[in-house]
């Protein structure tokens, strides 16, 4: 309360100080004007005398001597623009236990985690390292246009969600549980004709003509339909081992691989078995595009087995530039990876190759000379 107390008492005093330097530079300002009018009437007395052209001649001279009037003001109030005592100013202190710093890019000094570190180290070995045939046919994808019409197709017949599948499984059950409770009521039924028939002493009619009834009366259309199994939806088919028994048993068309699958064991086959089965096969970039596509985070391979009739010609032409680039081309089985340089040994070599050449060079001129 008592620095509060204070504090307010100083208030005024403050305000009573700043209200007074404006009214101390308003006095100073006006000083030098008086003095400037003084010279200023006692030159047009003389003029008046003498002609009124020559009174408007110097008129027009004195035009400029604003200016140092203007500057005047600037530096009263440059003097006016002063601290408040209310804000002190407190600079920054960077030290320990001081202000924070500015944010710089750490990227130099993180330490970055195994997995990255793993990442990085592999993507130099394989560039450094002779990568074999079969591994590194995985760098070659399918074009950007084969891959776009391929997708387009894909995502016409993509998996059901489980809700939708969990709902069509749903109403199949119902189907069948129906087409069951009319199958128990006709055995109930003839079951009951049979024992009256027995009663009345009628066993042989009874099952002659239950014989000929089973054999005309056939089951209803609906729980016929009902309880022969269903044909499955179209759709893309996933995983390795389905994937696998398709390509064995022929019922793929086309096989989807991706070029970045880990570890590459267990993929590097595949190829060679689309081959030999006559499979027409593509390599695409990244698993994850392929795990889209099934509602999956990642997925290593997918089959086609059918595709709708609007796509049919589209899928035709895939599958042709498919056998083009990878069934076909007998190059990429036989063309080696890796055993690429980095970026300070191809700067040696260059240094040393413009050494060797002014070294050349010079010999030439000296046998020239």
């Amino acid at each position: 309360s008592f620095l509060h107390n204070s504090f307010c008492s100083r208030v005024p005093l403050i305000m009573a100080e700043k209200d007074k330097k404006p009214a101390a530079a308003a006095k100073k300002q006006a000083a030098p004007e008086r003095k400037r009018k003084a010279p200023a009437a006692a030159a047009k007395k003389p003029a008046a005398k003498k002609a009124p052209a020559a009174a408007a001649k110097p008129a027009a001279k004195k035009a400029p001597a604003a200016k140092p009037a203007a500057q005047h003001k600037g530096k009263l109030w440059h003097r006016e623009k002063q601290p408040n005592p209310l804000f002190v100013p407190r600079p920054k202190n960077f030290r320990i236990g001081g202000s924070l710093p500015h944010k710089r890019d750490l990227t130099r000094f993180v330490r970055w985690p195994w997995y990255i570190r793993l990442q990085r180290q592999k993507r130099i070995l394989f560039n450094r390292l002779k990568v074999p045939p079969p591994i590194n046919q995985f760098s070659q994808v399918l074009n950007h246009a084969s891959a776009c019409h391929l997708f387009r197709i894909m995502n016409k017949i993509r998996p059901e969600e489980q809700a939708a599948k969990k709902r069509r499984r749903m109403e199949l059950a119902k189907k069948i549980v129906a087409a069951r409770k009319v199958h128990a009521d006709e055995a109930k039924a003839r079951k009951a004709a049979r024992e009256a028939a027995a009663k009345e002493g009628k066993k042989e009619e009874g099952k002659k003509e239950e014989g000929k009834t089973e054999k005309k009366k056939p089951v209803k259309k609906d729980a016929k339909d009902a309880l022969v199994k269903t044909e499955k939806p179209m759709t893309v088919k996933y995983g390795l081992n389905h994937v696998t028994r398709l390509v064995e048993k022929n019922k793929a068309q086309l096989v989807v691989i991706a070029s970045d699958v880990d570890p590459i064991e267990l993929v590097v086959w595949l190829p060679t078995l689309c081959r030999k089965k006559q499979v027409p096969y593509c390599i695409i970039k990244n698993k994850a595009r392929l795990g889209r596509v099934v509602h999956k985070k990642t997925s290593a391979v997918l089959a086609i087995t059918q595709v709708p009739k609007e796509d049919r010609p589209a899928f035709n032409r895939i599958i042709e530039a498919c056998k083009t680039e990878f069934n076909n081309n007998e190059h990429i089985m036989k063309t080696w990876g890796g055993q690429k340089l980095g970026i300070k040994r191809r700067q040696e070599i260059a240094r040393q190759h413009r050494l060797l050449k002014r070294e050349e060079s010079r010999k030439a001129r000296g046998a020239a000379k």
